[in-house]
């Protein structure tokens, strides 16, 4: 009740600066469809319950994969307009696609039996590394983390003989980030320096 009443505060305010000649309808209907993704996805599960949740996951992966890969790979061939400012590549429109793709990742991952889904999930995730960096935005970035803390935790509950090597993969990467190059390298990106 709380997220909903903050949420239609947030879209009246959005409202009320119409006449603002920095408000812009794209972007207010985007940031109002994000916010409302939480309550519909919650009531989306509870009608479809698990199973079916899972289920229109894995149908969704991957098709919007492509389209978001396609989507990645015309904008750096300047095929579609980038309206990213210093250096970045990015269209507004993606941010929801990158959103779902990290979101639904481990539920994907988990519920991967084969050697191709496996191979889908990890374009999915692969992709939205490579958008991260491309678009300089940190709310993917900070999504992309969540997203693999969230799958290595269901891989942990789910298989405790191989929690050392996802521990171990997380310590690794983390060392990597703070001891090598890793950081440096990611402070001289213009991520880096976003996030910074």
């Amino acid at each position: 009740m709380i997220y909903t009443v903050a949420g239609v505060y947030l879209a009246a305010l959005g409202c009320s600066r119409w006449g603002d000649p920095r408000f812009d309808f794209r972007s207010a209907l985007q940031d109002t469809t994000n916010y409302a993704a939480l309550p519909l996805g919650l009531a989306f599960g509870v009608l479809k319950g698990k199973t079916g949740l899972n289920q229109f996951l894995r149908r969704c992966y991957p098709p919007l994969l492509i389209v978001f890969a396609a989507n990645m790979v015309l904008i750096a061939a300047g095929y579609l307009g980038n309206t990213g400012d210093r250096g970045r590549q990015l269209d507004l429109s993606m941010y929801s696609s990158e959103f779902f793709i990290c979101i639904s990742f481990p539920c994907v991952w988990s519920r991967s039996s084969g050697v191709t889904q496996r191979i889908i999930a990890l374009s999915g995730i692969g992709c939205a590394v490579v958008f991260a960096f491309t678009s300089a935005t940190r709310s993917i970035f900070l999504t992309l983390i969540g997203s693999l803390v969230f799958t290595a935790i269901v891989e942990i509950k789910r298989d405790r003989r191989r929690r050392f090597i996802w521990i171990g993969a997380g310590i690794l990467l983390l060392a990597g980030a703070i001891a090598g190059p890793g950081l440096g390298g990611f402070q001289e990106t213009l991520l880096g320096e976003r996030l910074y």
